[in-house]
């Protein structure tokens, strides 16, 4: 396994390499396209100023984590020959999370379309989830350390600490969230909030006994058997 750390530190610093070329192209190009008046070509390569902050995102995002870090180092000791590189696996278990959680926020911020400068944005939030990602980062390292055991879930399988947080939220909360949006629409707020939503623009809403009786019956009791089945009840 210890040749291919070498490779993975080369072919990181290669992608490393690549995405950042490309973002001084793009910029580039728009800069010329603004200095020449261009309003066609300007036009034109509106959507690679998105494409900008999405590469930018990922590249913070991979700085951050801690995965660059990680395989860089990882092949620099095993270029050294001072033996395995597996050593340096629990930082991006530490740094995942509040990098994960900034980018994050950024992309929302595009949806929101409240573009603009990502790297100021991104430390902000990396910074202000620093400590909460940490916290769990340190945890699951625990978890496969010190702290590591084995836990048979109901479903008849063997877990350890982040097969124990996926079946919670898969199996458990998903479901159960989904049941009390359906029991919200369908008998607290009443489908036809929805219903009158949907036609307010003079639009026809389709099949409208059909959705009624899926949100109030069929979809809460499909939903409930599968969290007891889920639960292993």
């Amino acid at each position: 396994m210890q040749p291919f750390a070498p490779f993975l530190c080369l072919r990181l610093l290669f992608l490393l390499f690549l995405v950042v070329f490309r973002m001084v192209v793009i910029v580039v190009v728009i800069r010329l396209a603004g200095w020449l008046g261009s309003s066609w070509l300007l036009f034109r390569l509106s959507g690679s100023l998105r494409l900008i902050l999405l590469i930018g995102c990922s590249l913070l995002w991979l700085l951050c984590s801690g995965v660059a870090a990680k395989f860089i180092i990882e092949g620099i000791i095993v270029l050294a020959g001072f033996g395995s590189y597996r050593v340096f696996s629990w930082i991006p278990l530490l740094l995942i999370g509040p990098a994960t959680t900034a980018a994050f926020s950024i992309t929302l911020r595009m949806v929101d379309e409240e573009e603009g400068y990502i790297a100021k944005p991104f430390l902000k939030a990396y910074r202000e989830n620093f400590k909460d990602g940490m916290i769990v980062g340190v945890i699951v390292c625990l978890g496969y350390n010190k702290l590591y055991f084995e836990l048979k879930l109901p479903n008849g399988t063997v877990a350890q600490i982040l097969d124990v947080m996926d079946y919670i939220s898969n199996n458990c909360l998903m479901p159960m969230v989904a049941l009390l949006t359906c029991i919200l629409i369908g008998w607290v707020v009443k489908p036809k909030v929805i219903i009158d939503e949907v036609t307010l623009g003079g639009y026809r809403f389709g099949r409208e006994k059909l959705y009624v009786a899926m949100i109030k019956v069929i979809a809460p009791l499909m939903l409930l058997i599968l969290l007891v089945q889920s639960v292993g009840l």
